[in-house]
């Protein structure tokens, strides 16, 4: 860091609106990081088996404290970052299938 650079991010620092949005940046990507570990390991239980996205959300929530519909969002984050490869059987009634859990 140069000493510019240093001076910009400590009067950022002072600014309680933006120690606010870095803390709750923070606090986000903990989270998400918890719903990543137990989305993969309901994906690694159910290799190659068909499932209701609410079981999905089933599981998660009964480890972990989460809002509705983020472990849906989380596993298409996760195929999007190639560490999941799932099908959608059926779109209507949100029937997946796990092809691959890297």
């Amino acid at each position: 860091m140069c000493e510019g650079d240093m001076v910009t991010f400590e009067k950022y620092m002072k600014d309680p609106a933006a120690k606010e949005r870095i803390i709750q940046k923070r606090e986000i990507n903990r989270v998400k990081k918890n719903i990543q570990y137990y989305v993969l390991e309901f994906c690694r239980q159910h290799l190659k088996k068909i499932f209701l996205l609410s079981e999905l959300e089933e599981y998660v929530r009964s480890y972990i404290q989460v809002t509705p519909g983020s472990a849906g969002r989380i596993l298409r984050l996760l195929r999007k970052a190639g560490k999941v490869d799932y099908e959608i059987v059926r779109r209507s009634c949100s029937l997946y299938y796990i092809k691959d859990v890297k």
